[in-house]
């Protein structure tokens, strides 16, 4: 059998695949061609339309073919599946658009990282807790978040968001509250009631009575609470500002670090007394005080009486006695009041503190000036110090300087 060239172009022509294809007609010539059906049985050459310059043959239609067209579909599903995917991933990553709405956003004590993300997406601030997860894999391990209030949006970017939780919760609202020396429980509580409103008057009342405010240096049942809290500036976060209780355990806790500061056990018992006693003295010396250089030598005064049984004549822990303030005038009626306070008539020292004296108070009733026999002191602005005390030893050396206070106006 003889294929010239002609033959073997036909068959190139056909086994590239084109269906339908055409060969020139004039390769078509049954002396020298032979031309194959699809299944390469022979045709008869005088069957094929060669009215035109190009013969059309049937079209080959193979496995191979269908295949390729398989798989190129097959390709472009893929595709356009792996790019709507990214666009998906990407659009839950980085939402479109501006932020939602504002939200405080609390992570709670000991709350667990999946617990979180749920949060989170509950709270729209992201659109799905598990691609958040898969995402957060990849942003350098294991995340943990601190407890406490972020200032958040919904609808925020993955990148965005991670800063922010990493960046640790807003600092919690102080409210600060400046309790100075000298109040007693009355004025204390009323200032706190001002400073923080969203205490329960009632409750404040009780809080006051509870046990864990007893002192470690005076035997229980104690009822009283003056001179137990330490005057100072106390930060109230939210929480603690709608409970009064844990504000006074810091107060009382202050006090007896102030007392552990100055070593108030080791030098009270130097000088004979308590410490319990040395809170009694300083807030004496805080009522009676004006300026600090006057502080010891008041309390050397008070140490002078006592050690003589003198009532000591202070008329601030009368006016204690009746429920007056240091503005308050005393009348002859207070003056004869039975109250162990009222130190005209009373021996001693109070039964307590009458308010919560100041570290230099209880500084200064640990330290008495040394060395003096005085048993009066009379406000007269002493050497033109403004509020300044004139100390003296005898009733006519206090007559005179009371003279002075009288001409001041500060005496009745």
């Amino acid at each position: 059998m003889y294929v010239d060239e002609a033959t073997v172009a036909v068959d190139a022509i056909s086994d590239a695949g084109l269906g339908g294809s055409v060969v020139p007609a004039e390769l078509t010539d049954s002396n020298s061609v032979f031309v194959l059906d699809e299944d390469r049985s022979l045709l008869d050459p005088s069957t094929l339309d060669t009215s035109g310059e190009w013969v059309r043959l049937p079209p080959r239609s193979g496995r191979l073919r269908r295949a390729l067209i398989v798989s190129v579909v097959f390709a472009l599903v893929v595709t356009s599946a792996g790019v709507w995917t990214a666009r998906w991933f990407h659009a839950q990553i980085h939402p479109a658009g501006p932020h939602g709405a504002a939200l405080v956003f609390t992570v709670g004590q000991g709350q667990g990282t999946n617990a979180v993300v749920d949060d989170l997406a509950a709270k729209h601030v992201i659109a799905n807790a598990t691609v958040f997860r898969y995402w957060l894999r990849g942003q350098g391990g294991a995340q943990t978040f601190k407890a406490g209030d972020y200032d958040l949006f919904q609808r925020m970017s993955y990148p965005e968001l991670l800063n922010v939780l990493r960046a640790g919760p807003r600092p919690p609202v102080q409210i600060k509250v400046t309790v100075p020396p000298g109040l007693n429980v009355a004025q204390m509580q009323k200032l706190l009631l001002e400073k923080l409103p969203g205490f329960d008057p009632v409750e404040l009342v009780q809080a006051f009575k509870g046990s864990g405010l007893d002192p470690a240096f005076a035997q229980p049942p104690f009822g009283i609470r003056e001179g137990l809290f330490a005057p100072d500036t106390y930060n109230v976060n939210a929480d603690a500002a709608t409970s009064s209780y844990p504000l006074l355990k810091r107060m009382r806790d202050q006090m007896d670090k102030v007392l552990l500061d100055v070593n108030a056990d080791v030098r009270a018992k130097q000088l004979g007394y308590s410490v319990y006693d040395i809170l009694k003295v300083a807030s004496l010396i805080e009522e009676e005080a004006k300026v600090d250089t006057d502080r010891p030598k008041i309390a050397r005064v008070i140490y002078n009486r006592l050690a003589q049984n003198t009532p000591l004549g202070i008329d601030a822990s009368t006016r204690y006695a009746v429920g007056k303030t240091n503005s308050e005038p005393l009348t002859l009626t207070d003056l004869a009041s039975d109250s162990a306070y009222n130190t005209r008539k009373a021996l001693g020292l109070p039964p307590t503190p009458i308010s919560s004296p100041g570290r230099a108070s209880i500084e200064a009733a640990l330290s008495p000036t040394p060395n003096q026999a005085w048993l009066y002191y009379v406000l007269t602005d002493d050497n033109g110090v403004k509020g300044a005390h004139t100390f003296v030893n005898t009733p006519a050396e206090f007559e005179a300087a009371k003279a002075i206070c009288k001409q001041k106006g500060y005496c009745d």
